[in-house]
């Protein structure tokens, strides 16, 4: 298992969140490699997780329970949806976790231990930082037929499909599908 910090919790914003932390916590091999935040606190703001692996760097990722079909309109910077009779405009989830990872990389240069001292680097982190999104309610196939892939790339998208038990990721026991 992963370890997961918290190493037990109960509480959850989200079933979303509840089912990635379950999937982190057993798919995310070898499992020694990987350490992941639930809702870690980065000056005040809370990714919903960030997972670590020395060949990988740091991911933040961003959860969103939506629906296929509350997605009424979207681009690159927001995603329209409507939920509960309301139409909302939001943050394009993948830009909301380029923020997240914007606040931890000012922490990382403002700690200074783990950025670079070489001239040609001098100042950047040390390690690679990423950002993803998961879409626990939307299948892979659903999310190219409505063309979003265009908006947010799927190589970026953990979906339903790939939280399921039954999926590549959970039945490959080497991890090799998860690191991809």
């Amino acid at each position: 298992m992963a370890l997961m910090i918290p190493d037990y919790t109960t509480e959850f914003t989200t079933g979303g969140e509840r089912r990635f932390y379950e999937f982190l916590a057993r798919f995310a091999k070898p499992d020694e490699k990987f350490t992941s935040w639930y809702l870690p606190d980065i000056q005040g703001r809370e990714p919903d997780f960030i997972l670590y692996c020395d060949e990988i760097g740091l991911i933040v990722f961003e959860i969103k329970d939506w629906s296929l079909d509350q997605i009424e309109e979207a681009d690159r910077h927001t995603f329209v949806l409507q939920t509960g009779g309301q139409r909302r405009r939001l943050k394009s989830p993948l830009h909301q976790a380029r923020e997240y990872l914007n606040s931890l990389m000012d922490r990382i240069k403002s700690d200074g231990r783990l950025v670079s001292k070489e001239q040609r680097f001098y100042g950047k982190p040390r390690i690679p930082l990423h950002c993803g999104v998961v879409f626990p309610n939307i299948n892979r196939h659903a999310y190219r037929r409505r063309r979003l892939s265009e908006i947010i790339d799927e190589n970026h998208v953990f979906f339903r499909d790939d939280l399921r038990h039954g999926s590549e990721i959970c039945n490959d026991g080497t991890g090799g599908c998860f690191q991809s």
